[in-house]
């Protein structure tokens, strides 16, 4: 598991996404998170925003600060940007 970390994190710093994020932003970027999802037989992942904060009411606001996702497959997709693969 290590070293699929290690891959990873190679690919999340490389410098074209960096140079990419920074042209977007305008500014350095401060790379925040990194995660790795698997598409699990029977499980769903629920539609949601990530740029929203939760308030103490329960209901939540859209932050206003640019921020840019970039979604990596590490699979061949066939049927567009959103698809998942096992």
């Amino acid at each position: 598991m290590a070293a699929i970390l290690e891959l990873f994190l190679k690919l999340y710093l490389h410098p074209i996404l960096v140079e990419c994020g920074e042209r977007y932003i305008g500014s350095d970027v401060h790379l925040r998170d990194y995660r790795i999802s698997q598409n699990l037989d029977g499980c769903e992942i629920a539609w949601h925003v990530d740029n929203k904060q939760p308030l103490e009411d329960l209901s939540s606001r859209m932050l206003e600060n640019k921020s840019l996702i970039a979604i990596v497959y590490l699979e061949d997709v066939n049927h567009g940007p959103f698809e998942f693969v096992r």
